[in-house]
């Protein structure tokens, strides 16, 4: 394998860096008065309305580049414990998806992950603020069904208004399904939990005859949205919810207030993870639970040993199956996408692992592939790259009932190889392919930045191909943004610290290794006392060090 070239790697950083620089001005124009994104220029701007998985994407960026303190300095004078608190107190909801979703909760992991990794969630004293350990989110999985067997029975036998109603609503796969009398719940569960998902946030389902036991309280709310000047449809869908737990107290769990760290436990616990993940019908994706790992372990959240073995168990054996699959050229069914976010998934596990702070221990290292495994997994992903520098549409996450299909993003996918495979102790950045893959992606985003104006304001940036309206209006969109910005900042350092490692290899150099307590004195005391010229001004070098 021949080495790549220092010009080659200085030139691409100097072209990432260029690109990096417009991160703050490209996310200005979608930030609202309270702190925090819109999607599009075209989005609706509501005061108490939040965008999570919007917001967590520019949170994200803004952390990670070192913007967060200039950004909201010049915008919005808000502090970043007050926006993640307006994240958490939000609907976890987006774009037709389940409340509390296992995609919108991941996405929040993640942005808390971040935002402690960086410092930023700090009180006036320097103190941390605990949001991770306070209790401060209603979240239950799978609208908190607890007795799915006695809830289809009673829908099935729609003896009363609001079961009368709710089989009225049901589609015709599921009403077909209840017929059957399944004895199973973990499929029926899955079925019904979509259709009753999408019943309550259908709109105002509320009447008193058919939900005769809604609480005073589920009342009140319904009636501060029925009068409210701009109804909220997420706040509508929680009273929903509401009505379905009031009206059946057997079937449902009351909701209860968890702390981040207790949902972390909550999805990861064995018994749990064959539908905590799932989205809509979609099973678990590699994505997704590798940006649940990178935000647990960025946070500093501990789990249990047995659910990490549950999380290192699954990424292999996901792993395996998608590397197998491109390996074979099974053009029907291989998604190097998924096997690239696979090895990205193991890498942060192998990572984690032995981090007893965390609850790992070595023994999960020896569950996962290794490294050479992993590092030829993503050439063998560079191998699919379209010309262009992107990568074809294979399999989605998972499907928006409003919105479609929603695919790993290319600068998603290359952001989480880049921080899992580009340390020194890494070959990837020494091989030419590779290299040549990372041109191609930032050939994508020089070609691919795009400017529009709506006559108030310029927005820039670039668009993931989701949505054919944005893309046939070259507009670009907030959250994509914030994810190629992402890209840039982790292309820019890999290749910092390669380039560094390459001019200490060239001349044979090392990097000085002061030993804690040692009395040696540092290599630049040990120089002669030299004039040296510092900003037209002559000086003793031996002052210079003593003022440093």
């Amino acid at each position: 394998m021949h080495e790549v070239p220092l010009s080659t790697l200085r030139e691409l950083r100097a072209r990432a860096r260029d690109l990096l620089k417009s991160v703050r001005t490209d996310l200005t124009p979608f930030v609202k008065t309270d702190g925090t994104f819109l999607r599009t220029p075209d989005s609706l701007s509501k005061a108490d309305d939040v965008n999570v998985t919007t917001t967590c994407s520019c949170l994200m960026a803004l952390a990670l580049t070192n913007s967060f303190g200039e950004f909201y300095k010049a915008n919005t004078k808000q502090t970043a414990t007050d926006i993640f608190r307006s994240v958490v107190a939000a609907p976890w909801m987006s774009s037709g998806l389940t409340e509390n979703n296992a995609f919108t909760t991941t996405l929040v992991f993640r942005t808390f992950g971040f935002l402690e990794a960086e410092g930023l969630l700090r009180q006036k004293s320097g103190e941390p603020v605990p949001i991770g350990r306070d209790r401060t989110k209603n979240w239950e999985l799978q609208l908190g069904i607890s007795d799915i067997l006695g809830l289809a029975k009673q829908v099935n036998e729609h003896t009363d208004p609001a079961s009368e109603f709710l089989w009225l609503s049901l589609s015709d796969k599921t009403r077909d399904l209840l017929r059957e009398h399944p004895t199973d719940g973990t499929k029926l569960k899955t079925t019904l939990v979509l259709d009753l998902a999408r019943i309550i946030e259908s709109g105002w389902i509320y009447e008193p005859q058919r939900f005769d036991k809604a609480s005073t309280e589920t009342k009140q709310q319904l009636t501060d949205l029925k009068l409210a000047v701009s109804p909220n449809a997420y706040k509508l869908a929680q009273a929903n919810r509401l009505l379905l737990i009031d009206q059946y107290p057997d079937a449902f769990t009351k909701p209860v207030l968890r702390s981040l760290s207790d949902i972390a436990s909550l999805m990861a616990h064995p018994d749990n993870f064959r539908y905590s993940f799932t989205i809509n019908k979609y099973p678990p994706s590699a994505a997704v639970l590798y940006w649940f790992v990178d935000g647990i372990t960025r946070a500093k959240i501990v789990l249990p040993e047995e659910q990490w073995t549950a999380l290192c168990t699954w990424a292999t054996t996901k792993f395996n199956h998608e590397r197998s699959l491109v390996v074979a050229e099974h053009d029907a069914m291989m998604d190097p996408v998924a096997m690239g976010m696979s090895a990205c998934l193991c890498g942060r596990l192998r990572r984690t692992s032995g981090t007893a702070s965390l609850g790992t221990t070595k023994k999960h290292l020896a569950l996962l592939p290794s490294v050479v495994e992993l590092e030829r997994a993503v050439l063998e992903m560079i191998s699919k790259q379209t010309r262009t520098g992107i990568w074809h549409k294979y399999f989605p996450m998972f499907h928006y009932q409003d919105a479609g299909s929603n695919y790993c993003f290319t600068f998603e996918l290359l952001e989480a190889v880049l921080h899992e495979f580009g340390g020194s102790e890494n070959t990837l950045l020494k091989n030419p392919d590779f290299i040549n893959g990372l041109n191609k992606a930032v050939g994508w985003c020089e070609s691919s930045y795009l400017r529009y104006s709506d006559g108030v304001s310029t927005y820039r940036g670039w668009n993931s191909g989701g949505d054919l309206d944005t893309l046939g209006k070259e507009q670009p969109e907030s959250w994509a943004t914030a994810v190629v910005h992402m890209f840039l900042w982790e292309i820019v350092e890999v290749l910092s610290h390669r380039i560094q490692q390459v001019i200490l290899q060239k001349y044979n150099a090392r990097l000085p290794n002061a030993k804690q307590g040692s009395t040696e004195k540092p290599p630049l005391s040990r120089l002669w006392d030299i004039e040296v010229l510092l900003k037209d001004e002559v000086k003793n070098l031996s002052s210079v060090l003593t003022a440093r």
